[in-house]
């Protein structure tokens, strides 16, 4: 089945993509509105770049949950583990292996290419309008040309990954046996291991010179999770079920600059839908709440953030509203008022620090429906995402970069939605709303924008879900 546009012909790897920087919030720091008076932006902040021992079982190999995954059918599941200055990936259904010739900082080069390729995405003017930052429904014509640029970089990434300069017989037969497994048959594929910084559901297992097609994409085919194999399990194997003491609680906070930016009141749209999902939920108004609710501990089944994320990358320097901030993940910021409220990850981590207690005593899902929030560099395993899951998060959905305030919108509470009131697990519930928006008539493609890291099993239990037929909030 194909969801969306498809494209015919040789596809030029160049393309003419306009970049529209007055559609992006780059003065939010301070509090101000938009400069344009059109609706638009991005959920960025603004700001421009310049361990503790584990004392936890971690969630990988050791104990057992991604081995007991490959014993089930439909499932793929992958084991990426550094070897040397390179890495080993191995098959866990078939037992086969290859070391890759690919080291730390190519992955971070390929990682900082799908980055630019998605912005240009999320910038592209058709006759002169930024469609992707003004709403939600983007011309067909428009989209093909997007889909065909998405579909160079994925072929690209797995080209490199497995065929690039320097690699083995074996890399590259591992590479077509698993491209061979992939066009096969919708998947659950699990990625366990030294997976950050690699965008593994823009893999494009399909040859981009010929008819492009959506279902070539793993993360519009396949069920998809990551699972960083340093993260702390917190909850038992094979506890997947959410709100299992009854009705779903949630923990949301809004940033409101985000309503002048899209021209409408989105922030309460956001609240509505958890209201109509049946969620019971508290707001924190502003980044000080924030901490202490993290500090204090929480037993919610949800931790849902509408904001502006400005997220830094190892050995990045930002410049926010208060000047220069210390270079590194650490920097990292979350803005639900203004520039010089923000959150830092390092703030936030004295606040609420991992010291072995699981401070998200729940295990929720964490929804960070914001720029770049769940952006990771091979370099280091170190950010949002990996923080939430040593606290106690289950599962972490964010994005990899600057994400339209529209979208981001319409995803987050159709995510929910599909999760909680159509009741698929969330790993499929991710696919199903890419798949949603990627479809006529909204032929738009930036759900491959998101990310899951932990369980792709994670499910609201039958006792707190709100089942009614499928459909939007």
């Amino acid at each position: 089945m194909n969801y969306g546009p498809t494209v015919t012909g040789p596809i030029s790897a160049g393309g003419n993509v306009n970049v529209a920087t007055n559609q992006t919030i780059h003065n939010t720091e301070s509090g101000a509105a938009p400069s344009t008076a059109a609706p638009g932006g991005v959920l960025s902040g603004g700001a421009q770049p310049i361990t503790l021992p584990d004392r936890l079982p971690p969630v990988s190999l050791a104990v057992g949950a991604v081995a007991e995954a490959a014993r089930h059918p439909g499932t793929l599941t992958l084991t990426l583990a550094a070897e040397g200055r390179s890495y080993r990936l191995t098959i866990h259904e078939t037992g086969e292996s290859a070391v890759l010739a690919i080291t730390p900082q190519k992955l971070a080069d390929l990682n900082a290419r799908a980055r630019v390729e998605l912005l240009a995405v999320v910038h592209d003017q058709e006759l002169g309008v930024a469609s992707y930052t003004r709403g939600v429904t983007i011309p067909q014509e428009q989209a093909a040309r997007s889909l065909a640029r998405l579909a160079i970089l994925g072929a690209d990434l797995w080209r490199n990954l497995f065929a690039g300069p320097g690699a083995s017989r074996d890399s590259v037969a591992l590479g077509e046996r698993i491209r061979e497994r992939s066009r096969s048959a919708d998947l659950t594929i699990t990625i366990s291991g030294e997976i950050g910084g690699f965008p593994w559901h823009l893999l494009y297992d399909r040859d981009p010179a010929q008819e492009v097609i959506t279902e070539g994409f793993w993360g519009l085919r396949h069920v998809l999770a990551l699972q960083p194999a340093r993260a702390r399990a917190t909850m038992a194997l094979g506890d997947t079920r959410l709100g299992r003491g009854g009705p779903l609680t949630a923990l949301a906070g809004y940033n409101r600059s985000l309503d002048a930016a899209a021209g409408r009141a989105v922030t309460a749209e956001q609240a509505t839908a958890l209201a109509n999902l049946g969620l019971f939920t508290r707001e924190v108004p502003d980044e000080a709440a924030l901490r202490s609710a993290f500090a204090a501990g929480s037993d919610v089944d949800l931790v849902y953030l509408y904001c502006h994320v400005v997220n830094a990358q190892p050995g990045q320097q930002l410049v926010g509203a208060e000047g220069m901030l210390p270079p590194g993940v650490g920097a990292t910021r979350i803005i639900l008022t203004e520039g010089t409220h923000a959150l830092t990850l390092d703030a936030l981590s004295r606040a609420a620090p991992l010291d072995g207690t699981p401070r998200l005593r729940a295990g929720p899902l964490v929804l960070l429906n914001a720029c770049g929030s769940a952006a990771l560099s091979p370099l280091s395993y170190d950010g949002l995402a990996p923080y939430l899951l040593d606290l106690g998060a289950r599962a972490v959905v964010g994005t990899e970069t600057d994400t339209p305030v529209v979208f981001g919108a319409a995803f987050g509470p159709q995510l929910l939605n599909a999760l909680i009131r159509q009741g698929q697990p969330l790993g499929a519930a991710l696919r199903a709303t890419r798949r949603h928006f990627a479809a006529e008539p909204y032929f738009n493609h930036l759900g491959l924008l998101y990310t899951l890291y932990g369980t792709a099993d994670l499910a609201v239990a039958p006792s707190a879900a709100v089942l009614t037929q499928p459909g939007g909030v």
